[in-house]
């Protein structure tokens, strides 16, 4: 059997629609019956035993490679769907928006007033407010770690992390 034909003996066609006034007119959702990930995510052993997001390689038979610095979305916010007509790549952030867009994550915002200036207004800033809240929202959800937001918003890691821990950017 080939790696194809294995992956998607493991799919449920008729899994449930998303709210059209939500989501559109996308179809049903391809629900993963095999293994997944706590979040819901399916999980499949590629070749040579590599585990691999299933979303991502429904996305991979039917699209091609995904280069490494992209993500798999869901249209449809339904982890285990692996329709391929659900699916898109994208950036951590445009994941991100997305969620706050359809109510799935709620942004984090400001406490308290700004003393001075600091953050996006900040002359030697290279971060917005904006990214700094959904560098925090992505970590805090599980979406992304430390070295992959350093990369998408080419900072370093130990920036990162004071950013998180909130040494630095307290004002948002």
């Amino acid at each position: 059997m080939t790696t194809e034909e294995r992956f998607w003996e493991k799919v449920n066609k008729n899994g449930p629609t998303p709210d059209p006034s939500i989501y559109g007119e996308i179809g049903q959702c391809w629900t993963w019956t095999a293994g997944r990930h706590p979040q819901g995510y399916g999980i499949f052993s590629d070749e040579g035993r590599v585990s691999v997001r299933a979303n991502r390689k429904a996305y991979q038979l039917t699209n091609g490679e995904i280069p490494d610095s992209l993500w798999i979305l869901h249209k449809c916010d339904n982890p285990p769907c692996v329709n391929p007509e659900h699916l898109e790549s994208g950036t951590p952030s445009e994941n991100t928006r997305s969620a706050v867009r359809r109510g799935r994550l709620k942004p984090f915002h400001r406490v308290g007033p700004l003393p001075g200036v600091q953050g996006e207004k900040h002359g030697m800033a290279k971060l917005t407010n904006e990214d700094v809240l959904i560098m925090r929202a992505l970590f805090a959800v599980g979406e992304a770690t430390k070295k992959q937001l350093a990369s998408e918003f080419c900072v370093t890691p130990h920036y990162v992390s004071k950013i998180l821990r909130r040494d630095i950017w307290k004002h948002i």
